[in-house]
């Protein structure tokens, strides 16, 4: 599947020229250090998985669990342990649906919206102090390119689901 640009030669094809490699560890770096400042600010107790519901809460109030599993790209099972977790943590509450009473939306609570006013400050410092450097063409074509893997992702993601009967 060669596109030019050294695929086909096998040339320059060391880890730190592959894209998964990269997005996985730039990925990793950056949660690393959102964790770590957050910890310094008094806001610790917080895993990765958990700072992305939070977020999507904070984004969207009175997401379903399932809602939450899809946006998170996690399986229904961790969801429902990380939200019980997190419950636990006093930063999210269930609150039962009306009209269907096995649903449950999910809320912050306001510890769980001060927690997420701080993550979302922080990824915008972080942002700036990461895109420093790059232009804003630069960085506009960079966000362009990653929606655009990340959309072809979420497609061989589906399709691995469809094949395997997910």
């Amino acid at each position: 599947m060669g596109r030019g640009r050294g695929w086909a030669t096998g040339e320059n094809m060391g880890l730190d020229n592959r894209v998964p490699f990269l997005l996985s560890r730039t990925s990793y770096l950056i949660k690393k250090h959102i964790l770590s400042t957050l910890a310094g600010q008094g806001l610790d107790g917080l895993t990765g998985e958990e700072m992305a519901i939070l977020g999507r809460v904070h984004e969207t109030p009175g997401l379903s669990q399932s809602e939450i599993s899809n946006r998170t790209i996690k399986d229904k099972t961790t969801v429902s342990r990380l939200i019980a977790g997190m419950e636990r943590k006093n930063l999210i509450e269930r609150r039962r649906d009306a009209a269907d009473k096995r649903v449950f939306h999910i809320h912050l609570t306001e510890k769980g919206e001060m927690f997420a006013v701080a993550l979302f400050d922080l990824m915008d410092r972080v942002t700036e102090d990461i895109t420093a450097e790059i232009s804003n063409e630069d960085l506009e074509t960079t966000l362009k390119t990653l929606k655009a893997v990340y959309a072809r992702a979420i497609t061989l993601h589906a399709l691995e689901d469809e094949v395997s009967g997910k």
